[in-house]
């Protein structure tokens, strides 16, 4: 799933709101053991919302994934 730059997407968000939510502090900085804390979760958990997340989209990074949901207006 690749969207150009400056382009919002016209999909349907596939992500849950607590994968938003990992994604939005990733593009914040926010390391896994950040997050986890931030969120209320366990550390392994940060790690399948991200496994999960990168199916869903296709990507390769959590890089990436931040980049696909910033480009599409999810995040």
């Amino acid at each position: 799933m690749s969207i150009a730059p400056g382009v919002r997407s016209t999909l349907v968000n596939p992500l849950t709101s607590r994968q938003c939510e990992c994604l939005s502090l990733a593009a914040d900085g926010k390391t896994s053991a950040e997050i986890s804390i931030i969120l209320g979760i366990a550390y392994h958990t940060v790690g399948n919302h991200f496994r999960e997340i990168q199916k869903r989209l296709d990507a390769r990074t959590r890089a990436h994934c931040v980049a696909i949901a910033l480009r599409a207006g999810w995040i």
